[in-house]
């Protein structure tokens, strides 16, 4: 059955058939005739080293003299006998080069021969020869067929009874629906669609008691919201506290006044696997009034959406950027939260409106005379710039609180209802150490043995790796060095088709990819790059046993997210690897251990914000550790232990962090203190479209 999985491909047919052949082996043409093909898929097998195509023969027979005829006059054809006592010596067939080697003669003399009926030429066509080994040819035909994720599908459901679920399918082999549908059609495996059903409110929830700095920030919204009743100036807040300090129990607060004075809300959020649990968050506190809109909705469920927050029959909508254009009257909360994600900002301007959300959400809120909260753990350097420099009014949250999923013992009063909480330790591995110790593992010698250890303690674990990791630059892995370009300090960009060679994306700079490393001359210059696939693969070979579960936009769409989050918060996997999308806003109390696989894939792209991604990203994800009783640690990989982003990170320092970042930004003029500009052409003529953006590029 394998073999004839995957799209069509006459290189497998041609195989398969060979593999089959029980008699002598097929001549070209025979092949190409059974197969149904031209000579080309064999001759592109025999470039690829898995067949022999043999050379066309011709070969040279004596034929018999009659009886009292003088086959040849040696005396005036001396090279013809020669020729004809050479073949008749060999008694048989004889190859026509062979001949003539041997004989001494050329090939017209072979011709002339074949003239007197003395010798006849047989050509012999080329034949075809299977050079693979038995046991690889299964492997080669499944390839070529592009069926590799079909085998691996059959392979996870060998031996299983009962439904599977398709995500952690997914998840484990790396398929996508039209795999299974693939098999599905073939009649190896069946689909079944099951409504899927979230988990039953109990009624609304009890607001939760604030800490004095949940107090102190609630009373600012509540002035501003008091303001703009008396006809004020909206008020737009940076809400900054540290990862777990209960910046969802403030805004929850705020949306109970914004609802009790007749008023209605937006809560944004920068990734759609964060959507599942604000909306369980705000539907337990505010049951039958909660509306999502996100693109991972069909058009006609957007439209619904859209429909019921127009009516008036939704107070509170919930979803990502493009939520901001919902019709909502009687507006008067605006949430971003994690305000600093990337994802609030269009990158592609087609299609157009190109925006920012952050940008749309403050005009909207002084359009419609509402209050704007960005909340975030690690804003971003414009944004909390602002703030300091009071265009923003800045909230802090300096203290983390024991996660309300947890069980704790009962709190002191003076604790106001809540247990503080210490962040989570972060243990920083030098990568280039493990090397020189010989571990060329993906892990860490720490990492495993972490990975061990909450194992065993029936204890969950989180393994970050950024998405982004995919963009490669050259990295030298005894020392760390990283090209960079001499006159914008950022990474520079390897390209190996067309402009060959490293390229700066901001100025141009162009320089030849180095053999070996400038600073120390290592000759271990290498290409960075890792994959959550490749991430699965090793946990796979190190812990068979572990239930893991890949999180990335390879295997979850649409409710996928909220099935994947749901799946690990009933401790069905033990491992969570994810990208960017796990690094955020997710509460899970059993979650001990934390372990970026790389910090370095995001703080080397060609982008002037990379150390505040890397320092945003590190910090974020460490805050998913020790969330609950237990508590938690944090274990970060790199080949530069002593960058500031990292270093900082480390210590969940953001004002150290900050300082130090916001000085190198002054030096080279980026921003705060400058504004950056790109112009990007569009056009149905790519012809037109570059000589016009050249025009005005020389302009």
């Amino acid at each position: 059955t394998i073999p004839r999985l995957g799209h069509s491909s006459k290189q497998a047919d041609v195989l398969l058939a060979l593999a089959h052949q029980l008699h002598a082996p097929p001549t070209l043409g025979e092949l190409c005739e059974q197969v149904g093909c031209t000579e080309g898929p064999v001759r592109a097998l025999e470039r690829k080293g898995c067949v022999d195509i043999t050379s066309r023969r011709t070969l040279v027979v004596a034929l018999p003299v009659p009886s009292g005829d003088v086959a040849v006059d040696p005396t005036h054809a001396p090279k013809q006998q020669a020729a004809l006592s050479s073949l008749q010596g060999r008694g048989g067939p004889v190859e026509l080069g062979e001949l003539v080697e041997d004989a001494g003669v050329s090939r017209s003399v072979v011709t002339a021969l074949e003239k007197k009926g003395l010798v006849r030429r047989i050509t012999e066509p080329p034949v075809v020869l299977l050079t693979l080994p038995d046991d690889q040819v299964i492997e080669k035909v499944v390839a070529l067929r592009g069926a590799e994720k079909e085998r691996a599908v059959l392979r996870a459901l060998a031996g299983t009874t009962g439904r599977v679920w398709v995500g952690g399918l997914y998840a484990q082999t790396g398929a996508e629906l039209g795999t299974l549908h693939n098999l599905a059609s073939k009649g190896l495996l069946s689909l079944h669609a099951e409504e899927y059903e979230r988990p039953r409110l109990d009624g609304p929830e009890r607001p939760h008691d604030l800490t004095p700095d949940q107090r102190s920030a609630l009373r600012e919204v509540q002035h501003g919201l008091s303001r703009l009743d008396a006809g004020g100036a909206p008020l737009v807040a940076l809400l900054h506290g540290v990862t777990g300090s209960g910046k969802t129990e403030v805004y929850l607060h705020a949306l109970d006044r914004v609802l009790e004075a007749g008023k209605r809300a937006i809560v944004l959020v920068p990734e759609i696997s964060l959507t599942a649990q604000t909306v369980r968050r705000f539907e337990a506190r505010f049951p039958d009034c909660v509306a999502v809109l996100h693109s991972q909705l069909s058009l006609g469920q957007r439209y619904e959406v859209w429909d019921r927050v127009r009516r008036g029959d939704a107070d509170v909508l919930i979803g990502a950027r493009s939520a901001l254009f919902a019709p909502m009257s009687r507006l008067g909360l605006i949430v971003l939260d994690e305000a600093h994600g990337t994802s609030y900002k269009q990158s592609d301007p087609i299609p157009l409106p190109a925006y920012h959300a952050r940008d749309v959400a403050i005009a909207l809120g002084k359009r419609a005379g509402a209050v704007v909260i960005l909340g975030s753990a690690t804003p971003d350097l414009v944004t909390y710039y602002r703030a300091t420099k009071g265009a923003y009014r800045l909230l802090e949250l300096p203290q983390r609180i024991l996660s309300r999923g947890a069980p704790a013992p009962r709190p002191e009063p003076r604790d106001h209802g809540t247990t503080m909480q210490s962040l989570p330790p972060v243990r920083v591995v030098d990568l280039r150490q493990e090397l020189r110790a010989g571990n060329r593992s993906v892990f860490s010698r720490a990492l495993q043995d972490a990975l061990s250890k909450t194992l065993s303690a029936g204890e969950q674990a989180i393994l970050f790796l950024n998405r982004r990791g995919s963009a490669t630059f050259v990295l030298c892995r005894d020392c760390g060095y990283v090209a960079r370009c001499p006159s914008c300090d950022i990474p520079l960009t390897l390209h190996l088709l067309g402009r060959e060679g490293l390229i700066c994306h901001r100025c141009n700079h162009r320089e030849p990819a180095p053999t070996h490393c400038p600073e120390c001359d290592s000759r271990r210059i290498r290409f960075f790059g890792l994959g959550t696939e490749r991430v699965e693969s090793a946990l796979h070979e190190l812990f068979p046993d572990a239930r893991l579960l890949r999180w990335d936009r390879d295997t979850t769409t649409g409710l996928d997210h909220e099935r994947h989050l749901q799946a690990f918060v009933d401790h069905r996997a033990d491992l969570l690897i994810g990208t960017q999308m796990i690094a955020k806003g997710l509460d899970l109390p059993l979650v001990t251990l934390v372990g970026v696989i790389s910090a370095d894939t995001a703080l080397h792209l060609p982008d002037f914000r990379s150390a505040e991604r890397t320092f945003q990203l590190l910090t974020q994800v460490a805050g998913r550790a020790g969330r609950g009783r237990r508590g938690g640690h944090v274990i970060v990989q790199t080949y530069n232990p002593e960058h500031y982003a990292i270093r900082a990170a480390a210590g969940h320092d953001f004002k150290g962090f900050y300082q130090q970042e916001l000085a190198y930004r002054r030096q080279l003029d980026y921003p705060p203190f400058n504004r950056l500009v790109a112009l990007r052409f569009s056009h149905a003529d790519p012809a037109r479209c570059r000589a016009e953006a050249e025009r005005v590029g020389r302009w």
